[in-house]
């Protein structure tokens, strides 16, 4: 095989689940993707282009299963608020601003900004998603996006009518490409009703994509969904056949042990947003309970409005530390499980 590329004599932290680690290791590329990792000595320096990355540490990209790279305009623009007071705000900023010009300027300052931080992978809900791709085009990242659902007008002047058809029209312009992953993005099960709910889920599965939703984020929006539909956030969504390994959602902060079962026995991921849940007082996630019942928990920025930026290795650390304090468990969440 013709290498393009080999990135020589580094510590190579693979990430996998024996948690490998190659002293003086090398990574080798062809065509553009990875064919090789091993030590250098075996995988030698035959390629076009070598990389000494001698005293330097090489892991894989990043992955954000949780963005709003859009909102990067107004980053900082609303403190002291909790979520629900504080997201009439950013509603009322992004009706005044946005268009697919703004959502492509936001989305390139905010994927910029996690490029520059080692992010590789984001996933990413906001109005206008081909905007999101054009932006991580440009920069040469991969980005997971897709059709927003949200009942009442959207800031992208839908109409809940015309955002079953928009997502299709995504899955169409997009499908089988190697740097987009298409999916369906429900804003919540507060501002999107069963119907909506279960028609995004439908589509997805149809088309092979993923679906994400905000989730339990805090005790208003339990409140919220159990008084409408007599059932909790988790309870809910389960109930309408929306759980399985394809969904992810983000937060989580506020579940019982039954809905943590759920999680786990649906193979749902849980995106973990601790910067975002303290600024917005949300609350802490019960993330050692989670990873304690075999749920999979990764790791989301939220955007830089309710974070103030986009740095994935501040989620990293939280998630390292955070849950320690809250527990007083010095291996509540440990290094290598946050890593």
């Amino acid at each position: 095989m013709t290498l393009d590329l080999v990135i020589a004599n580094a510590l190579v932290v693979t990430g996998d689940a024996a948690g490998t680690v190659v002293r003086d290791g090398a990574v080798a590329v062809a065509g553009g993707r990875i064919v090789a990792v091993g030590p250098s000595a075996e995988i030698g320096t035959e390629a076009p282009r070598v990389i000494d990355a001698g005293g330097m540490l090489l892991a894989p990209g990043l992955v954000n299963t949780h963005c709003h790279s859009g909102d990067s305009l107004f980053r900082g623009l609303i403190e002291e608020l909790p979520l629900e007071p504080w997201l009439r705000l950013v509603w009322k900023a992004e009706s005044a601003i946005l268009t697919r010009d703004t959502v492509r300027l936001g989305a390139t300052l905010g994927l910029a900004e996690l490029l520059l931080g080692g992010v590789t992978t984001t996933m990413d809900m906001f109005w206008h998603p081909a905007e999101a791709v054009a932006a991580a085009r440009a920069l040469g990242v991969r980005v997971a996006t897709g059709g927003m659902f949200f009942d009442g007008p959207g800031i992208d002047g839908l109409t809940p009518d015309g955002r079953l058809a928009a997502a299709e029209a995504f899955f169409d312009a997009f499908a089988g490409a190697d740097d987009v992953l298409p999916g369906c993005f429900p804003h919540g099960a507060y501002t999107v009703g069963p119907a909506g709910l279960v028609a995004a889920k439908r589509l997805a599965r149809a088309r092979g994509g993923l679906y994400s939703t905000h989730a339990a984020e805090t005790q208003a929006e339990q409140a919220v969904v159990s008084g409408r539909y007599g059932r909790s956030v988790i309870r809910h969504l389960d109930d309408l056949g929306l759980l399985d390994d394809r969904t992810v959602l983000a937060h989580c902060v506020w579940l019982d042990d039954e809905e943590i079962a759920i999680l786990a026995r649906s193979g749902a991921t849980v995106s973990h947003n601790p910067l975002s849940n303290l600024k917005l007082a949300s609350g802490i996630a019960r993330v050692p309970d989670l990873l304690a019942a075999g749920v999979r928990v990764a790791l989301g920025t939220d955007g830089a409005i309710s974070g103030n930026d986009l740095d994935l290795w501040m989620a990293l650390r939280l998630a390292a530390t955070l849950h320690r304090g809250a527990t007083r468990r010095a291996d509540a969440v440990t290094t290598a499980q946050s890593l």
